[in-house]
C-alpha cells in the first residue's frame, strides 16, 4: 500500500509540473552544447541547477562537481520530456535546503525537497512543524551516482513547487553506433577496395545521451582527432599518406558519448591500386651505422604482373635525383651502389661514409613507380689493418712466458735421470 501511494504522489508531481512557469534551465546549463538523436544537449559544467530559480536561498539544487575528485560527475540538459526538465548526469550531488517559517499564521511558507530513485523516496526534508522547534538546515545530503531516474521534487507550505528529472546512466550504456562508413563511394565493410584519393565518410546513429565532441581516427596507426558531425566527413589529405596502395589497410574509429566513454569500430579491407607501388622500411633506426639494410617491398597494380626484371635499386648521395623512370634508369647506370631485389627481401649498403639515399623501382604491365627513402648516415666500419712493433713484443712476451715452465720441467726431469 506504501508503494502505491508513493507513485500516486510522483505521478501527481508530473501533473502539476506540467503547467507550471519555471524556466527553462538552458540558461544555467551554459558551458557547451553537444549533439544528440533528440537535437542539442547543453552542458551543465559546474553550475548549480535550482529547483526555484526565482528564489535560490531557500531552494534545494543539484550540481554535478564540488571540486572532490571521487564525488565529482557530469551532467547535461535535455530539455522537457514529458513535460518535466530532465538531465542526464553520471553522477550529482544535492544540496538540500529546509526552511522552518517561524512566522504566527506563515506556516504555508515552509520549504524542503526529497529525491526518490525508480519511485522509491530515499531523501525527505519534509518536518512535523513544531512551534517550539527551529528545523530550518541545509546542506549537501549525498553524492548520487547508483543508476536509475531520480525525481527531485521542491515543496513550498506542503505543495509541489517544481520537479526535475535527472537520469543517472551506466558507464556500459554507451549507446552510439556507425550506421554507415565509407572510403569514396565504397562501403569499409567490403574486403576489397580501389585506391583513390577519396574522403572517408561516416554516419552515426544512437546517441540518446549525446556524443563526445571529438572522435578518436587511426588509419594504419596514424591517430588524428577530428570534431564530431552526424554525417562526419575525414578530409584525403588528413589520412592519404597512411594508406597502403595494394595492402590491407585497417581503419579504427572511436566514438564518445556525452561522458565520455568510447566505442570502437575496426574495418580492415585490400586497397587495390591501379597502378605499382613500392614501400620501403628500414631494419633498424641507428642515427648513424656502418651499414643499412632497408626492405623493399613492390606490389603490382589491380589485374597486372610485377616485372621481376626491372625491380631494380640503386643508393645515391643526392636527394634530389629525378623519380621519373627516364631519370632513374640514368642515374641507375652511373651508381656505384646498385642491384636488383626480390619483393620483401632486404638491401643492404656496407663500407660507405656519408648521407646516403636509396632509389627503388618498380614496373608492372601498366605503370612503373620510383621511390626515394629517407636520408641515411653511414660511417665506415674499423677494421686492423697494420701490424705495428709493439705487437710483436707483446706476443714475444706471452710465448716467453707460457715457454719458462716447460723450459724448467724438463732442465728438473733431465737431473733425476742423471
Amino acid at each position: 500500500m506504501k508503494k502505491i501511494l508513493i507513485f500516486i504522489s510522483i505521478f501527481a508531481s508530473f501533473i502539476l509540473f506540467n503547467d507550471s512557469k519555471v524556466k527553462a534551465y538552458s540558461d544555467t546549463c551554459d558551458v557547451g552544447e553537444i549533439y544528440s538523436v533528440n537535437g542539442t544537449y547543453k552542458l551543465c559544467g559546474s553550475n548549480n541547477i535550482y529547483l526555484m530559480e526565482n528564489n535560490k536561498e531557500l531552494s534545494s539544487f543539484v550540481v554535478a562537481t564540488r571540486g572532490v575528485s571521487n564525488r565529482d560527475g557530469k551532467v547535461f540538459y535535455a530539455g522537457k520530456v514529458g513535460g518535466v526538465d530532465t538531465f542526464y548526469s553520471s553522477g550529482f550531488n544535492f544540496y538540500g535546503v529546509v526552511y522552518d517559517d517561524k512566522g504566527l499564521f506563515t506556516s504555508n511558507n515552509n520549504v524542503w525537497s526529497d529525491i526518490s530513485i525508480n519511485g522509491i523516496v530515499v531523501y525527505s526534508g519534509e518536518f512535523e512543524d513544531n512551534a517550539l522547534l527551529d528545523e530550518s538546515k541545509k546542506g549537501f545530503i549525498e553524492y548520487y551516482n547508483e543508476v536509475g531516474t531520480y525525481l527531485i521534487r521542491q515543496y513550498v507550505g506542503g505543495n509541489v513547487e517544481n520537479a526535475i528529472k535527472v537520469i543517472v546512466v551506466s558507464r556500459n550504456d554507451i549507446d552510439v553506433n556507425v550506421e554507415e562508413a565509407k572510403f569514396g563511394d565504397s562501403l569499409l565493410e567490403d574486403i576489397n577496395l580501389s585506391y583513390s584519393q577519396s574522403n572517408l565518410s561516416f554516419k552515426f546513429t544512437g546517441g540518446t545521451y549525446g556524443f563526445g565532441q571529438k572522435v578518436a581516427l587511426s588509419v594504419n596507426g596514424c591517430k588524428m582527432t577530428v570534431p564530431f558531425r552526424n554525417s562526419l566527413v575525414v578530409d584525403y589529405d588528413l589520412f592519404g599518406s597512411c594508406l597502403l596502395p595494394n595492402e590491407f589497410n585497417t581503419v579504427s574509429l572511436t566514438v564518445y558519448n556525452g561522458f565520455d566513454n568510447g566505442k570502437t569500430f575496426k574495418y580492415l579491407f585490400s586497397l587495390h591500386s591501379s597502378s605499382v607501388s613500392i614501400k620501403l622500411e628500414a631494419s633498424f633506426s641507428d642515427v648513424v651505422t656502418t651499414s643499412k639494410r632497408i626492405l623493399i617491398s613492390a606490389n603490382a597494380g589491380m589485374n597486372a604482373k610485377l616485372d621481376e626484371d626491372y625491380c631494380l635499386y640503386y643508393w645515391s648521395k643526392s636527394a634530389n635525383d629525378g623519380l621519373t623512370y627516364d631519370e632513374f634508369m640514368a642515374n641507375y647506370e652511373l651508381s656505384e651502389h646498385k642491384g636488383t631485389y626480390s619483393s620483401n627481401k632486404g638491401v643492404i649498403l656496407r663500407d660507405s661514409s656519408g648521407t646516403y639515399y636509396l632509389y627503388a623501382l618498380a614496373k608492372d604491365d601498366n605503370s612503373t613507380k620510383v621511390v626515394r627513402s629517407d636520408k641515411y648516415e653511414l660511417k665506415k666500419s674499423k677494421r686492423v689493418n697494420k701490424i705495428i712493433w709493439q705487437d710483436f713484443a707483446l706476443v714475444g712476451a706471452f710465448c716467453f712466458f707460457a715457454a719458462v715452465p716447460i723450459f724448467v720441467y724438463l732442465f728438473i726431469r733431465e737431473k733425476d735421470t742423471l
